[in-house]
């Protein structure tokens, strides 16, 4: 019996882990991701109608969003959506363990607890953040003209 589809999420985890058969509806989304998403759900449910097929599935999933999640590491001191890339990988690898849709969905919850109380911020405490980030960047800025200066 396939793992993901008998295991259940923690005590207080809106996450189910995905069930064979079971597709979203994205009849509402639009042109080319509805198509996609919708050709990868088909695809998925060809490749676990077979135990090899599971596992190559499986191995597929994981080798993806490890490879997905690694290219965000790498991007995160990087100007780029690092964090962004690094949820993407965790939500492939999502389709088909149940600990990272648990592991998705806490961080979600996470991530609209802070910038909730980040709105409730006075306009001022935004005002000094926006002067130390841009105070941050300045010298980076700095440096980049200098070097490319310099190798060019």
């Amino acid at each position: 019996m396939d793992p993901v589809a008998t295991s259940r999420p923690s005590a207080g985890a809106t996450y189910e882990a995905p069930v064979d058969g079971h597709r979203p509806d994205v009849s509402g989304m639009p042109g080319p991701v509805g198509r996609w998403i919708d050709r990868f759900w088909r695809l998925r449910a060809r490749a676990q109608r077979g135990r090899i097929g599971r596992t190559v599935w499986k191995v597929a999933v994981s080798v993806l969003g490890l490879l997905i999640i690694v290219a965000g590491i790498v991007l995160l001191p990087l100007p780029g959506p690092g964090w962004l890339i690094i949820f993407g990988g965790l939500g492939i690898w999502a389709t088909e363990f149940a600990w990272a849709g648990r592991l998705l969905e806490w961080t979600k919850l996470k991530v609209r607890a802070v910038t909730g109380s980040m709105l409730r911020w006075p306009r001022w405490v935004k005002g000094v953040l926006i002067v130390i980030c841009l105070a941050a960047i300045y010298p980076l800025w700095l440096a980049y003209q200098w070097v490319k200066d310099w190798l060019l």
